[in-house]
């Protein structure tokens, strides 16, 4: 496997797929230490990290490392394949972690912008790493374009400004992922255009799709109000409206992957996640 050459095609593949935004500012945090300490070692295939080590180095609170790790790896992911892998070791011993270099070098020969075109913000390229230049005329399109020449042996190749609407349409991942699953001895004949096969195949990638504002709205208030009714348990072991402790545990114990979802959810229902964590592996105290 060759090894990712530095940290500018790395950080371009990482924020071009909009990881910050889905990670939150502390798994970001955690996801660029684990990149940080893979450069501080030349970027071997995979490498040695204590809890401890990663803290100190993303800011993150030592207690809550392993959740916050848990979601850089399910949500640094293109296409079903992660960016990253970790390896438990077992107690007390540093973990393993890996870096997919070559799913990172693979997007990143599109030349994706990370920013809107300004002559203010200079692209990151390695020369070594056969990277689109700036001075070249290259577009996400053209490359696209013969990526689906090389699968598609169609009398009538996909135009740029087919192949930019779908790129509108599907998003740019999509469309390479289409084309990577598409075998080299398809049977073109039997579709009229690429944009529908395209449509097909696209339809067919199943993206994750992020919770409904009106369900996340739900799962805060069911919480909290089952918070608030067991802040009010006296010492016959009844709250307020006469639920036992372990009734409301069994209330709120469904809710555990909301706290990942929703950086402040501790915050907002009036119990931070250790405690949570404890009362539901724990049970009533």
């Amino acid at each position: 496997m060759k090894h990712f050459p530095n940290y500018p095609d790395l950080l371009k593949f990482f924020y071009r797929h909009n990881f910050p935004s889905d990670l939150g500012s502390p798994a970001t945090s955690v996801a660029l230490a684990i990149i940080y300490k893979s450069n501080e070692l030349i970027w071997p295939p995979k490498f040695k990290m204590s809890n401890t080590e990663l803290s100190n180095l993303s800011g993150e609170r030592l207690s809550n490392i392993g959740r916050t790790r848990q979601k850089v790896l399910d949500r640094c992911e293109v296409g079903g394949v992660p960016l990253f892998t970790y390896v438990d070791n077992g107690n007390r011993r540093a973990g393993t972690y890996i870096i997919n270099f070559n799913l990172a070098s693979t997007y990143s020969q599109l030349n994706v912008n990370l920013t809107s075109n300004s002559s203010q913000n200079t692209p990151l390229i390695d020369n070594d790493h056969n990277l689109t230049q700036p001075n070249e005329t290259t577009t996400d399109a053209e490359t696209l374009v013969n990526l689906m020449q090389e699968k598609w042996p169609h009398p009538n190749p996909p135009s740029e400004v087919v192949v930019k609407r779908m790129i509108g349409k599907y998003k740019l991942s999509v469309c390479v992922d289409a084309m990577d699953s598409t075998p080299t001895d398809m049977d073109t004949a039997k579709w009229d255009s690429i944009f529908k096969y395209m449509r097909k195949v696209a339809e067919s990638l199943t993206p994750k799709v992020p919770p409904k504002v009106n369900e996340e709205k739900d799962a805060i208030n069911k919480l909290k109000h089952a918070v608030a009714d067991y802040r009010t348990i006296d010492g016959n072991e009844r709250s307020r409206t006469g639920a036992t402790p372990n009734a409301l545990i069994n209330v709120m114990r469904p809710y555990a992957q909301w706290y990942d979802r929703i950086d402040n959810l501790g915050d907002i229902v009036g119990m931070q996640f250790s405690e949570y964590d404890a009362l539901i592996n724990g049970g009533a105290k």
